[in-house]
């Protein structure tokens, strides 16, 4: 090494932990029991670091060397925090986080694909567990993140069928190596080793594994720390919505401890009511997760019932505490209300505008995009707004940021009167305002990021030219685990094709306008299925809205919307009416070629295992639907529908 430089300090997990430890020790975690919901655990920074340590003593005596790979099939509670500490730099192994929610067969092949030796696991998937263990001959034992009293009955199909299987329990491992705590030391782990394993949701074939290095995930936690990213502070509450299953959990069960900011795990707990109970008892600030959950807590804030806050709970760990959810105002019903949160981030898929405005205009809580993929480590894009555009439009005085700081609880307003011409320019502020926060946005200091046609040439950044998304930069995977060594992940310039078509606009704003196999081309001309879909899911009496493409012998193809009602709309008469309305509000807010040609009700819209809508399985299921008399599909006229159209999925 040349001398007068820097010492060569590698980017490894441990040091996050160590740090959050030393500086930020009695820094509060709060975690939800998997076994009882009406109990809490918490803890500290600190044990959490004693704890990784007792666990990679653990995993060791167990046989756990460097390289070999350790499942975690878990909900986002400390013990599963614990173990992405103590397997990577505590045993030099990979943490491999299942995602329960995929098949049983996809599960399957995760699991051999990776060659995972052991399996920790939460108490509600033993029935899971049961189905899989007789087809994973890698998997030696199972670690079940428990005490002993809510260990599985030794009846269980799991000691019947998989007998050579150790059955293990989490607490008694831990309990079991506390001499050993005192001289405990990390692994010396290379900053490019292998940290963490996370599979791709493999919609178009067998699911994919991406490799997480230590590097990766020291620069990930650091980017999601930035303002405009995660914006997670020392004095941030970090309610983690995100499952840690779900692309690395966005890096914030590494991005808080890095600068010791609390946090709240709510286990399996993610419907509206739970969400809400949490954030409001426990003052979360921040929180981040997939629309589906923001339009769940949406509707629970819109229901007319009253909630009921108590709290009575014991700081010990790890003893069960008590958490019974009671106020200080001694049990009183009161309305349901948003009070501390500052900044909701949604990724995983498009915002809604409806659902955007609704947090931010009601409750004054800045709504966030931002967009990245398993393959990115995961972050990509941040959706704020520059202050190039805020002086250009001179939308600073709007800054919804800046008005709740103020405390000037009139909507992006000045707090004056507004008169008819002040009303009108704020309508123009707010579109353009809007315009830029449904964008995925701008890319993160180490994303570098382009658009190219079919022949691989980059298409200028006017937000107009639909071009195939690619990226590259530090925490981009090269290959894929274990894949095709003949069928590498980037091209020679490092350029990974994400797989989506977007546009890139002057300021360097990027918006995906579809996937590319979901793509829909009439008249050869685009169309976004996601910007359609947003419009719809505006219309009140739409749940759910979702678009693919028809085939159409005239134009190629023409959309096609699917929707979930809230309400019964069984009738003929009432279908009909509501499809007149549904296009009707869309017309003027669409480009009248995009309006779709039918519109098709339905129960419920498929999902994929990490929340998106699976809009392979909706082209299977409406393959055989005939549209009638199409409408103008290139650029001309708007979308027909007819009367006598039926289609049921």
């Amino acid at each position: 090494m040349q001398s007068g430089m820097q010492d060569d300090w590698p980017l490894v997990v441990h040091k996050i932990i160590e740090y959050a430890a030393k500086f930020h020790g009695n820094q509060q975690i709060i975690s939800r029991s998997v076994e009882d919901p009406s109990q809490t655990h918490f803890c500290t920074y600190r044990d959490v670091r004693d704890r990784a340590a007792l666990c990679a003593l653990a995993l060791r005596r167990l046989g756990i060397k460097p390289g070999d790979r350790v499942a975690t099939l878990a909900w986002n509670t400390t013990r599963h925090m614990e173990s992405w500490y103590a397997i990577p730099s505590g045993c030099g192994a990979v943490y491999h986080s299942l995602n329960p929610r995929l098949f049983d067969k996809e599960l399957d092949y995760i699991i051999n694909h990776a060659g995972d030796k052991i399996i920790m696991a939460d108490i509600s998937f033993i029935e899971l567990l049961e189905r899989l263990l007789p087809k994973l001959p890698t998997v030696e034992a199972i670690i079940f993140f428990t005490d002993r009293a809510h260990m599985p009955s030794t009846s269980s199909k799991l000691y019947q069928n998989s007998p050579k299987v150790k059955i293990l329990c989490y607490e008694d491992l831990l309990h079991a190596e506390i001499n050993g705590l005192s001289t405990f030391q990390w692994l010396e782990c290379h900053e490019n080793q292998a940290c963490g394993l996370c599979y791709t949701s493999g919609t178009t074939g067998n699911p994919k594994g991406v490799l997480y290095s230590h590097r990766s995930n020291f620069l990930m936690a650091m980017s999601a720390c930035l303002p405009d990213a995660l914006d997670i502070k020392t004095s941030s509450t970090f309610l983690v919505c995100v499952p840690m299953f779900h692309a690395n959990a966005w890096g914030i069960v590494f991005a808080a401890p890095f600068v010791g900011a609390k946090l709240i795990l709510p286990g399996p707990y993610l419907d509206g009511e739970n969400i809400h109970k949490m954030m409001q008892l426990h003052r979360a600030t921040h929180t981040a997760g997939v629309p589906t959950l923001w339009a769940g807590l949406m509707d629970y804030l819109e229901s007319p019932s009253k909630i009921k806050l108590t709290t009575s709970s014991s700081h010990s760990f790890p003893t069960n505490a008590s958490f019974n959810e009671q106020a200080n105002d001694g049990g009183k019903s009161k309305k349901k209300e948003i009070t501390t949160l500052e900044l909701m981030v949604v990724g995983g898929a498009q915002c809604p505008r409806h659902l955007m405005e609704y947090f931010e205009n009601t409750w004054q809580v800045e709504v966030r995009h931002l967009w990245g993929m398993t393959e990115l480590s995961p972050l990509g894009t941040m959706g704020t707004i520059k202050g190039t555009v805020l002086d250009r439009y001179n939308l600073r005085k709007n800054d919804n940021r800046n008005q709740k700081i103020n405390g000037n609880t009139d909507t992006f307003g000045s707090g004056t009167t507004a008169t008819s011409s002040s009303s009108s320019s704020h309508k123009k502020e707010e579109e353009v305002r809007m315009g830029y926060k449904l964008k995925q946005g701008w890319p993160l200091a180490f994303v570098d990021m382009r658009i190219v046609n079919d022949k691989n040439e980059e298409l200028p950044w006017d937000g107009k030219q639909f071009g195939n998304l690619q990226v590259r930069g530090p925490h981009t995977l090269k290959t894929y685990f274990r894949g095709d060594p003949t069928k590498p992940a980037t091209d020679a310039e490092g350029w990974f094709d994400t797989g989506d078509v977007a546009t890139i606009d002057p300021e360097g704003y990027m918006a995906i306008t579809d996937r590319a196999k979901d793509v829909i081309k009439s008249g050869g001309e685009w169309i976004s299925s996601i910007e359609i879909e947003n419009r719809a899911a505006g219309h009140p009496k739409v749940a759910e809205a979702a678009v693919i493409g028809i085939s159409d012998q005239k134009w190629g193809e023409r959309p096609l919307l699917v929707i979930v009602p809230r309400e019964d709309n069984s009738s003929i008469d009432s279908k009909e009416s509501l499809k007149s309305e549904i296009l009707e509000y869309l017309t003027g807010k669409i480009a009248k070629w995009w309006i779709p040609d039918d519109v098709v009700f339905v129960e419920a819209i498929p999902h994929t295992a990490t929340g998106k809508i699976s809009k392979l399985q909706l082209r299977m299921q409406l393959k055989d639907h005939k549209i009638i008399n199409s409408g103008n599909g290139g650029g001309g006229g708007g979308g027909g529908l007819s009367a006598q159209r039926r289609s049921k999925l």
